[in-house]
C-alpha cells in the first residue's frame, strides 16, 4: 500500500514541501463490528488480490486507504492497504480492491490462508471488517494541472491507478470542468505477470470509460527483471536491420537492456495485452527519472508528478525534480509539482 508523505510544487524558482495528510485519525464507528464478503484470489509475483463488496455507506478517493481485519484469519491484526480502484459511480454495494505484496507476518497468513483453500485460478471467499478511508490528497488536482505524470514501482501501481479512473471519469462528466487533458503512466515492473493483478481494470479503461478525444492516456512499461531472451527472440532482432549488433551481444550476457524497446518475440503477450492494447510502450530496465521528466514535461503546462514505489525510486525522482525546477525558473514549464507515497508505515 502507499502512505502519502509528502507534497512539492514549483512556484517560481522556489521548491516547497508540505505535509500532506488529510483524516488519519481513527474513525471509531458502529460499523467497525459489522463484517463485509471478501474474496482473495492468488497473483502473480507474490501478490493477493482482495476484492471487498461493503454493505455501508462508504466513500472514498484515489490514493485513500483502509485498514482491513480478517476474522478467520488473524482476528486481533488489522493492517492498511490502499485502495487500488476508484469508488463505483453507481450501484451498491460499494466495491473495493486490494493488492497485497506477501512479505512475513499478517500478508503470509493470508496467502497461505488462500492457497489451501484453491488453486491459482479461484478465489476464496472469507468476512473482513474494513475502516476508512484515510488519507488521500485533498487538493483537487483536476482544477489545477493540465497534466498528471504516475511514476510507479511494483504494488505502487494501488495508489496511481484511481487517478487514471478519475482522470477519464471526469473527462466525461458533463457537469465537471476539468483541466487534466494527458495521464501519463511510467509503471516498473519485475516481470509481465504484475499486470495481471489488475487486468480487467486495465482492459476496461478503453471499453467503460471510452477515452474520451479531450483526453490521452500514454502508458510506459518497465520490465526489471531477468527474462531470458528466446532464441527466436533473438533471432527476430538480429534481422531487424535497425538493432544494433553489439546490443544483441549484450543480451545474451545480460538479458536486461536499459531503455531497449521489447521484440514480441522475447515477451509473453498475453500477459502484457491489457496494457499493449492500449498503446503502451514496454521496455527492459529500470526508468530513469531525468529521461521520464524530459519525455513527458510540456512546455507552457502545469504538471504534477505522483509517485509510489520503493526508496529507491524516490530519492532518483527527488533529485530529478529538483533539477527540473530550473524549466519553471526559465519560463518553460508553468508548474512542476510532486507527491510521494512509500510503502508500508
Amino acid at each position: 500500500m502507499g502512505v502519502p508523505l509528502g507534497y512539492a510544487r514549483g512556484l517560481g524558482d522556489v521548491l516547497v514541501g508540505t505535509g500532506f495528510l488529510e483524516d488519519t485519525a481513527i474513525q471509531v464507528r458502529n460499523s467497525w463490528f459489522s463484517s463485509d464478503t471478501a474474496t482473495a484470489r492468488i497473483m502473480p509475483d507474490g501478490v493477493t488480490r482482495v476484492d471487498v463488496w461493503s454493505s455501508s455507506d462508504i466513500h472514498w478517493k484515489p490514493s485513500q486507504h483502509c485498514f482491513l481485519r480478517f476474522p478467520d484469519i488473524s482476528p486481533f491484526d488489522s493492517h492498511p492497504f490502499t485502495i487500488a480502484t476508484i469508488e463505483s459511480a453507481v450501484g451498491s454495494p460499494r466495491h473495493l480492491v486490494f493488492l497485497t505484496r506477501t512479505h512475513s507476518g499478517f500478508t503470509r497468513k493470508l496467502r497461505s490462508y488462500v492457497q489451501a483453500r484453491c488453486s491459482e485460478a479461484e478465489t476464496v471467499t472469507t468476512s473482513v471488517w474494513l475502516d476508512g478511508p484515510y488519507g488521500g490528497i485533498h487538493y483537487q488536482l483536476h482544477k489545477r494541472y493540465d497534466t498528471m505524470i504516475l511514476l510507479v514501482g511494483g504494488t505502487g501501481i494501488t495508489a496511481c491507478f484511481p487517478w487514471i479512473q478519475n482522470a477519464m471519469s471526469l473527462a466525461t462528466d458533463p457537469d465537471t470542468e476539468t483541466k487534466i487533458s494527458r495521464v501519463v503512466l511510467v509503471w516498473a515492473m519485475k516481470t509481465p505477470g504484475a499486470v495481471q493483478w489488475l487486468a480487467n481494470e486495465i482492459g476496461n479503461l478503453a471499453v467503460d470509460a471510452k477515452i474520451p478525444e479531450t483526453l490521452t492516456l500514454e502508458i510506459r512499461v518497465h520490465i526489471t527483471g531477468r527474462p531470458q531472451a528466446s532464441e527466436a527472440g533473438l533471432s527476430a532482432l538480429s534481422a531487424d536491420a535497425s538493432t544494433d549488433a553489439a546490443a544483441i551481444e549484450a543480451m545474451k550476457k545480460d538479458p536486461i537492456v536499459d531503455h531497449a524497446p521489447l521484440d514480441e518475440a522475447t515477451m509473453p503477450s498475453s500477459q502484457l495485452s491489457p496494457v499493449t492494447s492500449l498503446g503502451a510502450a514496454v521496455r527492459y530496465g529500470r526508468p530513469t527519472m531525468p529521461e521520464v521528466l524530459q519525455d513527458f514535461v510540456r512546455q507552457g503546462e502545469r504538471t504534477m508528478v505522483i509517485w509510489c514505489g520503493p526508496d529507491t525510486f524516490k530519492a532518483d525522482l527527488g533529485n530529478a525534480i529538483a533539477s527540473a525546477q530550473t524549466r519553471v525558473v526559465k519560463g518553460e514549464v508553468v508548474e512542476l509539482a510532486m507527491h510521494l507515497e512509500t510503502f508500508g508505515w
